[in-house]
């Protein structure tokens, strides 16, 4: 009996991680929906203009399907486009979706400053 439940644990071990791994592929990552917005604002304010992106954390339960096609990114109606703001990304797959990803977008300027009067 002992050599049953160790021999169904060896075999079923690898099932169910194989289903976790493939669950994982199943989903779109987080990582390249804040990649996708660093991307669509340096491409919309200029690549030339030295700036900062710092896209917003997603909550960690947030599960969307893996989109096939690359993600679209936009602006949201009335959405400022420096300082805190929300980049749109979709996606128009077979079951579509769409988020809004707050966002910080800081442009930095080299300025002269008076040392003395």
């Amino acid at each position: 009996m002992r050599q049953f439940k160790f021999y169904l644990l060896i075999t079923a071990f690898p099932a169910i991680f194989s289903a976790s791994l493939q669950a994982q592929d199943a989903w779109q990552s987080h990582a390249s929906i804040r990649e996708r917005v660093t991307q669509f604002v340096i491409a919309e304010l200029g690549a030339e203009t030295d700036l900062q992106v710092e896209p917003g954390r997603l909550d960690r339960r947030l599960k969307l399907v893996k989109c096939l096609q690359p993600l679209d990114a936009f602006w949201p109606p009335g959405a400022r486009q420096y300082g805190n703001t929300s980049v749109g990304i979709s996606c128009e797959g077979e079951k579509p979706w769409k988020i809004y990803v707050q966002a910080s977008v800081e442009v930095l300027e080299q300025v002269a400053v008076l040392d003395r009067l």
